[in-house]
């Protein structure tokens, strides 16, 4: 009851909290605000007889009506959000994606959510009141057992795994994770989260055979890479040459042979850097080679662990060594293989200069011929010319052609004992650092006159990229004088179109250097061409055959080669005459004949 103006009125609420009396009398203040205005409006009859206190009475009523038609609308409001609400927790609540729970302290359910239900094929009525050990598999209960007990003893939030079974007596692995909190009684409850783990499960279970299996593979893998190790070492070691494994620079790996090679002891060489087994006149050489990856074969000047030099040939490429790249490189000492080889060059010349002494003993006769001819026709034209000069006084009765003739016979006279000469008794090259460029255009210079005789297009085509020769100037000379020669006399007869001939040079691989003479003549015949090189061989009425067998000889003392033959089109030939060439930075050992 509240008592205003000294009459008692029924309260319009129970005794409620500091909250609730405040809302209550925001609440009485509007409805009075409500009465007021409506008064306002619905004035009392000017005839009524009502005291004050009837009327005070009805304003309170009033007040009161509307104070409880606005409770009906709270609570219209409230009932409407309740069933939101309701709605809201059965979605997050009964529809969650993972399994919700409600446990006692002794484990029984007290309430659960449809998930879980559905997880385990079970009606969610007969789950409560059940203890949830009884959906947890016998081999697990252990696992329930020590969560329980250490959530309990705890009571911090506590997590395991463990297989739950359905009604259908399968197994599903989830995880439960738990915690501890006081119902509104007082009494301990734990709230429970199951989640359906059985995809990582499964997950985990694949990847522990992939595990497994790459496991096994890289075992197999590498015990064949052992085996294989195994079996390089024993090769390496039973091998002749030295081998050596060098990554950026740096000596990693080598066999006992190379240890030996360079005179020192097994593991010596690992570490150190490769151009300390390289004589300082070849390691700007090897370094190119290195540069260039270049995997051919190439010979270079090594350096002992005493200080002393020799030549080696080496071998590398690229390859994977222990996971990472490396420069592979076989080496062989030539010091053995270079006496050899010196020794053979000193008795092949002396064997050939042996052959030739025969030669020119054993044709002796053939030479005196050919010597004879030139030396009547000689006489014969004397003869003629002491006749004529002793009949006129002048050179207009033929005098002048018959002296021509003369000297023309006295070349071939000098040529042929020149030949002679050199073949019989050959001087020791004068070799030097040589362009085979110039020697061309010597040439050119040399012949022009007689090719503008002759009416001979003599051109030359240098390839200016090509690396020195060491040679004898005089004699690549006369080697290319000879093949010029041999190419205007088989230009002479021809159409004026055909009668060229063509010097040219090129670079043939890395240090090799190519001249060719070119003419657009009658060819060489394949009788011809068996026999191009034979002593005293030739096809000319005034030859006498020794011209290419000499620049045969001269060229393969350079180390050289000589070969001829017939063009692509038909028509002329071309001699091709190969030698070494030294590249920037070579040694000498790798270029000595």
């Amino acid at each position: 009851m509240r008592k205003e103006d000294g009459h008692a009125w029924p309260s319009s609420s129970a005794p409620a909290t500091a909250p609730e009396v405040s809302l209550g009398l925001a609440r009485r203040q509007l409805a009075e605000a409500i009465a007021v205005e409506n008064a306002a409006l619905q004035p009392y009859p000017p005839d009524a007889t009502s005291p004050a206190l009837l009327q005070a009475a009805l304003h309170e009523l009033q007040v009161h009506q509307i104070e409880l038609e606005m409770q009906n609308e709270e609570l219209r409001r409230a009932q409407t959000e309740l069933a939101a609400s309701q709605a809201l927790y059965v979605e997050l609540y009964d529809l969650a994606p993972v399994g919700y729970c409600t446990l006692s302290e002794q484990g029984v359910i007290l309430k659960i959510n449809l998930t879980l239900a559905k997880l385990l094929d079970q009606p969610r009525g007969e789950m409560v009141h059940q203890p949830l050990s009884r959906h947890v598999l016998n081999e697990d209960q252990d696992i329930y057992y020590l969560h329980r007990k250490q959530l309990l003893e705890t009571g911090q939030p506590r997590d395991c795994e463990l297989r739950l079974v359905k009604a259908d007596h399968s197994e599903i692995w989830v995880r439960l994770e738990a915690g501890i909190v006081p119902d509104a009684g007082g009494e301990l409850i734990s709230r429970v989260v199951l989640s359906d783990i059985r995809g990582r499960k499964q997950a985990d279970h694949t990847l522990r055979e992939w595990n497994q299996m790459l496991e096994h593979r890289v075992a197999e893998r590498t015990l064949e890479l052992r085996q294989s190790k195994a079996r390089f070492h024993q090769l390496a070691s039973a091998t002749f040459e030295g081998i050596a494994i060098a990554s950026g620079g740096l000596v990693i790996d080598c066999n006992d042979q190379l240890c030996a090679m360079y005179g020192c002891k097994p593991g010596e060489m690992n570490g150190r850097p490769v151009m300390d087994f390289v004589a300082p006149e070849s390691q700007a050489w090897v370094k190119e080679r290195i540069a260039q990856d270049d995997e051919s074969a190439y010979e270079c000047v090594a350096i002992r662990k005493d200080g002393t030099r020799f030549p080696a040939e080496v071998h590398a490429r690229m390859g994977t060594w222990r996971g990472q790249q490396t420069r592979i490189s076989a080496l062989r000492d030539l010091s053995e293989t270079k006496r050899v080889a010196a020794k053979l060059q000193s008795q092949q010349t002396e064997l050939e200069h042996a052959q030739r002494l025969a030669l020119v003993s054993e044709v002796s006769t053939g030479i005196i011929h050919q010597i004879g001819q030139p030396l009547c026709a000689m006489g014969a034209n004397l003869s003629v010319a002491i006749g004529k000069i002793n009949g006129c006084k002048s050179l207009a009765c033929g005098t002048h052609e018959i002296f021509q003739d003369l000297q023309f016979n006295m070349d071939c006279l000098r040529e042929a004992v020149v030949h002679l000469r050199a073949l019989a008794h050959p001087e020791q090259p004068r070799r030097v650092l040589i362009s085979v460029n110039d020697l061309a255009e010597g040439a050119l210079r040399l012949l022009r006159q007689e090719s503008e005789r002759r009416q001979i297009a003599l051109t030359v085509e240098c390839d200016h990229g090509l690396p020195p020769v060491l040679a004898d100037a005089v004699q690549l000379s006369q080697v290319i004088l000879n093949l010029v020669h041999n190419a205007f006399d088989a230009c002479a007869g021809g159409p004026p179109e055909r009668r060229t001939v063509v010097i040219s040079t090129r670079v043939l691989g890395y240090d090799r250097v190519e001249l060719s003479v070119r003419d657009r003549g009658h060819g060489i015949t394949p009788a011809v061409l068996n026999r191009l090189f034979a002593p005293f061989f030739t096809t000319k009425a005034e030859g006498i055959g020794i011209g290419l067998r000499l620049s045969q000889t001269i060229v393969e003392a350079h180390g050289g080669s000589i070969k001829g033959c017939n063009n692509a089109d038909g028509i002329g030939a071309v001699f091709r005459v190969v030698l070494p060439g030294r590249p920037a930075g070579k040694p000498d050992v790798a270029l000595s004949p």
